[in-house]
Protein backbone atom coordinates (compact mmCIF):
# COMPACT_ATOMS: atom_id res chain seq x y z
CA UNK A 1 0.00 0.00 0.00
CA UNK A 2 1.11 3.13 -0.98
CA UNK A 3 2.07 6.32 2.01
CA UNK A 4 -0.27 8.87 0.80
CA UNK A 5 0.22 12.33 1.70
CA UNK A 6 -3.57 13.36 2.40
CA UNK A 7 -6.37 10.77 1.52
CA UNK A 8 -8.81 12.86 2.33
CA UNK A 9 -9.53 13.69 -1.37
CA UNK A 10 -9.72 9.55 -1.95
CA UNK A 11 -12.55 9.12 0.70
CA UNK A 12 -14.59 12.10 -0.94
CA UNK A 13 -14.53 10.43 -4.51
CA UNK A 14 -15.52 7.30 -2.78
CA UNK A 15 -18.39 8.88 -0.92
CA UNK A 16 -19.74 10.81 -3.63
CA UNK A 17 -20.12 7.42 -5.76
CA UNK A 18 -21.57 6.10 -2.89
CA UNK A 19 -24.17 8.76 -2.55
CA UNK A 20 -26.02 7.26 -5.65
CA UNK A 21 -26.87 4.10 -3.41
CA UNK A 22 -30.07 4.76 -1.33
CA UNK A 23 -29.91 1.47 1.09
CA UNK A 24 -27.52 3.26 3.52
CA UNK A 25 -25.97 -0.24 4.48
CA UNK A 26 -25.08 -1.30 0.58
CA UNK A 27 -23.69 2.63 0.76
CA UNK A 28 -21.55 2.11 3.19
CA UNK A 29 -19.91 -1.35 2.54
CA UNK A 30 -19.93 -0.06 -1.10
CA UNK A 31 -17.46 3.75 -0.48
CA UNK A 32 -15.21 1.02 1.87
CA UNK A 33 -14.16 -0.82 -1.20
CA UNK A 34 -14.34 1.83 -3.44
CA UNK A 35 -11.79 3.65 -0.98
CA UNK A 36 -9.65 0.11 -1.19
CA UNK A 37 -10.03 -0.09 -4.74
CA UNK A 38 -8.46 3.56 -5.38
CA UNK A 39 -6.00 2.96 -2.70
CA UNK A 40 -4.91 -0.86 -4.72
CA UNK A 41 -4.58 0.95 -8.29
CA UNK A 42 -0.95 2.65 -8.91
CA UNK A 43 -1.96 4.71 -11.47
CA UNK A 44 -4.18 7.01 -8.97
CA UNK A 45 -0.67 8.47 -7.41
CA UNK A 46 2.37 10.18 -8.30
CA UNK A 47 5.72 10.63 -6.39
CA UNK A 48 5.19 13.89 -3.94
CA UNK A 49 7.25 16.66 -4.17
CA UNK A 50 10.18 18.07 -2.02
CA UNK A 51 8.19 20.98 -1.28
CA UNK A 52 4.59 18.79 -0.65
CA UNK A 53 6.74 16.48 1.85
CA UNK A 54 8.10 19.41 3.79
CA UNK A 55 4.88 21.04 4.66
CA UNK A 56 2.87 17.72 4.86
CA UNK A 57 2.91 15.99 8.23
CA UNK A 58 5.65 14.90 10.61
CA UNK A 59 4.86 11.28 9.87
CA UNK A 60 5.67 11.70 5.81
CA UNK A 61 8.92 13.71 6.42
CA UNK A 62 9.54 10.77 8.74
CA UNK A 63 9.29 8.22 6.69
CA UNK A 64 10.80 10.31 3.63
CA UNK A 65 13.94 10.36 6.08
CA UNK A 66 13.90 6.65 6.20
CA UNK A 67 13.59 6.39 2.37
CA UNK A 68 9.97 5.45 2.11
CA UNK A 69 7.87 6.62 -1.25
CA UNK A 70 5.66 9.29 -0.46
CA UNK A 71 2.53 9.20 -2.58
CA UNK A 72 0.27 12.19 -4.23
CA UNK A 73 -3.45 10.96 -4.93
CA UNK A 74 -4.03 12.00 -8.63
CA UNK A 75 -7.40 10.36 -9.37
CA UNK A 76 -7.03 7.85 -12.75
CA UNK A 77 -10.16 9.55 -14.83
CA UNK A 78 -11.09 5.62 -16.10
CA UNK A 79 -11.07 4.27 -12.81
CA UNK A 80 -13.09 7.09 -11.00
CA UNK A 81 -15.60 6.87 -14.01
CA UNK A 82 -15.60 2.92 -13.02
CA UNK A 83 -16.83 3.90 -9.38
CA UNK A 84 -19.94 5.78 -10.43
CA UNK A 85 -20.75 3.15 -13.24
CA UNK A 86 -20.64 0.09 -10.27
CA UNK A 87 -22.31 2.36 -7.83
CA UNK A 88 -25.07 3.45 -10.00
CA UNK A 89 -25.72 -0.19 -10.94
CA UNK A 90 -25.82 -1.04 -7.28
CA UNK A 91 -28.61 1.28 -7.02
CA UNK A 92 -30.37 -0.12 -9.68
CA UNK A 93 -29.60 -3.55 -7.75
CA UNK A 94 -31.36 -2.48 -4.67
CA UNK A 95 -34.44 -1.73 -7.21
CA UNK A 96 -34.54 -4.97 -7.94
CA UNK A 97 -34.35 -6.40 -4.32
CA UNK A 98 -36.89 -4.22 -2.92
CA UNK A 99 -39.61 -5.51 -5.59
CA UNK A 100 -40.44 -2.56 -7.58
CA UNK A 101 -43.41 -4.04 -9.40
CA UNK A 102 -45.31 -1.23 -9.88
CA UNK A 103 -42.83 0.35 -12.20
CA UNK A 104 -41.24 -3.18 -12.91
CA UNK A 105 -42.78 -6.44 -13.54
CA UNK A 106 -39.80 -8.36 -12.27
CA UNK A 107 -40.58 -12.20 -11.25
CA UNK A 108 -40.02 -13.28 -7.73
CA UNK A 109 -36.96 -15.28 -8.31
CA UNK A 110 -34.91 -12.56 -9.63
CA UNK A 111 -36.25 -10.67 -6.69
CA UNK A 112 -35.10 -13.24 -3.85
CA UNK A 113 -32.00 -13.69 -6.05
CA UNK A 114 -31.11 -10.09 -5.83
CA UNK A 115 -31.71 -9.82 -1.95
CA UNK A 116 -29.34 -12.60 -1.08
CA UNK A 117 -26.40 -11.03 -2.72
CA UNK A 118 -27.45 -8.29 -0.72
CA UNK A 119 -27.31 -9.74 2.61
CA UNK A 120 -24.06 -10.99 2.06
CA UNK A 121 -22.87 -7.98 0.23
CA UNK A 122 -20.41 -7.50 3.56
CA UNK A 123 -18.65 -10.00 2.71
CA UNK A 124 -18.38 -9.64 -1.06
CA UNK A 125 -15.15 -7.96 -2.92
CA UNK A 126 -15.56 -4.91 -5.51
CA UNK A 127 -14.97 -7.05 -8.16
CA UNK A 128 -17.44 -9.73 -7.30
CA UNK A 129 -20.11 -6.95 -6.65
CA UNK A 130 -19.11 -5.42 -9.83
CA UNK A 131 -20.65 -8.46 -11.37
CA UNK A 132 -23.33 -9.18 -10.13
CA UNK A 133 -24.28 -5.61 -9.82
CA UNK A 134 -24.15 -5.35 -13.78
CA UNK A 135 -26.40 -8.33 -14.19
CA UNK A 136 -29.10 -6.82 -12.25
CA UNK A 137 -28.81 -3.37 -13.60
CA UNK A 138 -29.61 -5.04 -16.98
CA UNK A 139 -32.14 -7.11 -15.75
CA UNK A 140 -34.26 -3.31 -14.54
CA UNK A 141 -32.81 -2.22 -17.99
CA UNK A 142 -34.79 -5.05 -19.79
CA UNK A 143 -38.16 -4.18 -17.80
CA UNK A 144 -37.90 -1.10 -18.53
CA UNK A 145 -37.87 -1.27 -21.98
CA UNK A 146 -40.55 -3.59 -22.06
CA UNK A 147 -42.48 -0.84 -20.15
CA UNK A 148 -41.01 2.06 -22.37
CA UNK A 149 -42.40 -0.44 -25.80
CA UNK A 150 -46.45 -0.40 -23.72
CA UNK A 151 -48.21 1.78 -25.47
CA UNK A 152 -50.37 4.41 -23.16
CA UNK A 153 -53.02 5.41 -25.79
CA UNK A 154 -54.47 3.91 -28.71
CA UNK A 155 -52.21 4.51 -32.45
CA UNK A 156 -54.37 7.29 -34.62
CA UNK A 157 -53.70 9.20 -37.70
CA UNK A 158 -55.06 12.14 -39.21
CA UNK A 159 -55.16 12.74 -43.07
CA UNK A 160 -53.39 16.22 -43.76
CA UNK A 161 -52.94 17.64 -47.31
CA UNK A 162 -50.86 16.72 -50.41
CA UNK A 163 -51.01 12.96 -49.11
CA UNK A 164 -49.35 13.62 -46.01
CA UNK A 165 -50.68 12.55 -42.49
CA UNK A 166 -50.35 13.29 -38.78
CA UNK A 167 -49.32 9.96 -36.67
CA UNK A 168 -49.59 9.63 -32.60
CA UNK A 169 -47.17 8.46 -30.77
CA UNK A 170 -48.46 5.53 -28.82
CA UNK A 171 -45.34 4.98 -26.37
CA UNK A 172 -42.38 6.12 -24.48
CA UNK A 173 -40.10 3.85 -26.95
CA UNK A 174 -42.27 5.14 -30.05
CA UNK A 175 -41.08 8.96 -28.55
CA UNK A 176 -37.42 7.91 -28.50
CA UNK A 177 -37.42 6.58 -31.46
CA UNK A 178 -39.39 9.96 -33.26
CA UNK A 179 -36.53 11.71 -30.95
CA UNK A 180 -33.71 9.74 -32.89
CA UNK A 181 -35.63 10.52 -36.58
CA UNK A 182 -35.62 14.31 -35.63
CA UNK A 183 -32.61 14.32 -33.93
CA UNK A 184 -33.60 16.46 -30.73
CA UNK A 185 -33.97 15.79 -27.39
CA UNK A 186 -36.72 13.34 -27.22
CA UNK A 187 -34.00 10.68 -28.02
CA UNK A 188 -33.27 10.58 -24.70
CA UNK A 189 -36.43 10.46 -22.91
CA UNK A 190 -36.63 7.48 -20.31
CA UNK A 191 -39.11 7.25 -17.71
CA UNK A 192 -37.74 10.24 -15.93
CA UNK A 193 -37.52 12.75 -18.06
CA UNK A 194 -40.45 15.28 -18.28
CA UNK A 195 -41.87 14.67 -21.87
CA UNK A 196 -41.82 10.82 -20.91
CA UNK A 197 -43.49 11.41 -17.47
CA UNK A 198 -46.51 13.59 -19.33
CA UNK A 199 -46.93 11.03 -22.03
CA UNK A 200 -47.41 8.26 -19.78
CA UNK A 201 -49.49 9.96 -17.16
CA UNK A 202 -51.96 11.47 -19.86
CA UNK A 203 -50.59 15.01 -19.24
CA UNK A 204 -49.53 15.79 -22.86
CA UNK A 205 -50.17 14.28 -26.77
CA UNK A 206 -47.34 13.81 -29.41
CA UNK A 207 -48.10 13.79 -33.27
CA UNK A 208 -45.40 13.25 -35.88
CA UNK A 209 -46.40 14.87 -39.36
CA UNK A 210 -45.21 12.18 -42.56
CA UNK A 211 -45.51 12.73 -45.92
CA UNK A 212 -46.96 9.85 -48.39
CA UNK A 213 -43.35 7.83 -47.93
CA UNK A 214 -43.44 7.48 -44.42
CA UNK A 215 -40.53 10.65 -43.48
CA UNK A 216 -40.91 12.91 -40.45
CA UNK A 217 -41.70 16.28 -41.03
CA UNK A 218 -43.07 17.80 -38.37
CA UNK A 219 -43.24 16.59 -34.40
CA UNK A 220 -45.81 18.27 -32.27
CA UNK A 221 -46.79 18.30 -28.24
CA UNK A 222 -50.23 19.51 -27.53
CA UNK A 223 -51.40 19.70 -23.69
CA UNK A 224 -54.19 17.02 -22.48
CA UNK A 225 -55.38 19.52 -19.63
CA UNK A 226 -58.59 21.23 -19.90
CA UNK A 227 -57.76 23.65 -22.34
CA UNK A 228 -55.59 21.56 -25.06
CA UNK A 229 -53.30 23.71 -27.05
CA UNK A 230 -49.81 23.30 -29.10
CA UNK A 231 -47.00 23.46 -26.64
CA UNK A 232 -43.69 22.92 -28.74
CA UNK A 233 -43.59 22.45 -32.57
CA UNK A 234 -40.52 21.49 -33.84
CA UNK A 235 -38.95 20.29 -37.55
CA UNK A 236 -35.93 18.21 -37.63
CA UNK A 237 -33.06 19.36 -35.71
CA UNK A 238 -35.93 21.78 -34.24
CA UNK A 239 -36.36 23.72 -36.76
CA UNK A 240 -38.61 26.28 -36.84
CA UNK A 241 -42.38 25.63 -37.54
CA UNK A 242 -45.21 28.64 -38.64
CA UNK A 243 -47.65 27.92 -36.64
CA UNK A 244 -50.20 28.94 -39.03
CA UNK A 245 -48.95 26.01 -40.89
CA UNK A 246 -51.89 24.83 -42.71
CA UNK A 247 -51.36 20.69 -41.46
CA UNK A 248 -51.00 21.86 -38.37
CA UNK A 249 -54.29 23.86 -38.02
CA UNK A 250 -56.01 20.57 -39.70
CA UNK A 251 -54.77 18.41 -36.21
CA UNK A 252 -55.68 21.07 -33.71
CA UNK A 253 -59.14 21.39 -35.45
CA UNK A 254 -59.48 16.98 -35.52
CA UNK A 255 -57.87 17.22 -31.44
CA UNK A 256 -59.58 20.58 -30.40
CA UNK A 257 -55.86 22.33 -29.85
CA UNK A 258 -55.21 25.95 -30.65
CA UNK A 259 -51.71 27.33 -30.91
CA UNK A 260 -49.94 28.60 -27.57
CA UNK A 261 -48.77 31.92 -29.61
CA UNK A 262 -51.01 33.03 -31.49
CA UNK A 263 -49.59 34.07 -34.82
CA UNK A 264 -49.46 38.49 -35.50
CA UNK A 265 -52.41 40.01 -36.70
CA UNK A 266 -51.83 41.70 -40.26
CA UNK A 267 -51.53 45.42 -39.88
CA UNK A 268 -54.20 47.40 -40.33
CA UNK A 269 -54.83 48.91 -43.83
CA UNK A 270 -53.56 52.83 -44.76
CA UNK A 271 -55.59 55.79 -45.33
CA UNK A 272 -55.81 57.20 -49.09
CA UNK A 273 -52.81 59.70 -49.30
CA UNK A 274 -55.50 62.76 -48.76
CA UNK A 275 -57.07 61.57 -45.93
CA UNK A 276 -54.16 60.53 -44.13
CA UNK A 277 -53.32 63.92 -44.63
CA UNK A 278 -56.06 65.35 -42.96
CA UNK A 279 -56.50 62.77 -40.21
CA UNK A 280 -52.50 63.76 -38.39
CA UNK A 281 -52.80 63.81 -34.77
CA UNK A 282 -53.02 67.21 -33.44
CA UNK A 283 -49.30 66.96 -32.00
CA UNK A 284 -48.25 66.61 -35.40
CA UNK A 285 -50.57 69.55 -37.11
CA UNK A 286 -48.89 71.98 -34.78
CA UNK A 287 -45.22 70.98 -35.05
CA UNK A 288 -46.23 71.73 -39.02
CA UNK A 289 -47.59 74.76 -38.12
CA UNK A 290 -44.79 76.03 -36.34
CA UNK A 291 -42.24 75.14 -38.76
CA UNK A 292 -43.95 76.83 -41.24
CA UNK A 293 -44.29 80.14 -38.69
CA UNK A 294 -40.76 80.03 -38.58
CA UNK A 295 -40.39 79.94 -42.31
CA UNK A 296 -42.44 82.70 -42.81
CA UNK A 297 -39.99 84.91 -40.01
CA UNK A 298 -36.31 83.70 -41.70
CA UNK A 299 -38.18 84.80 -45.18
CA UNK A 300 -39.42 88.14 -43.62
CA UNK A 301 -35.83 89.19 -42.17
CA UNK A 302 -33.92 88.24 -45.23
CA UNK A 303 -35.76 91.20 -47.31
CA UNK A 304 -34.00 94.64 -47.43
CA UNK A 305 -36.10 97.47 -45.39
CA UNK A 306 -37.02 100.20 -47.57
CA UNK A 307 -35.97 104.03 -46.32
CA UNK A 308 -39.30 105.65 -45.26
CA UNK A 309 -39.83 108.98 -47.60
Amino acid sequence: MPNVLDPAPMRALARRAARKIADGRIAERFERLAFRRLLEEPRNFRPARGDEIEFGPDWARAAWARGETISVFNPNRAIANRLHVVARRLAHTCEVAHGLTADYPICAAHISAARRFLDKFDRVSFDAAAIKALHYSRLRAECEANRDATEVCPPKTIPATMGRFWERVPSVAKLQSAGREFHNCLAASSRASSYAAMLRRGIAQFWVLRDRDGAGLVVAMASLLKEAEFIEVKGPRNARINLDHPDLALLGAAIGASAHTQPPSPPPQLPPPVASAMALPRSRSAEIELIQARLRLVSLLRTPLRRRA
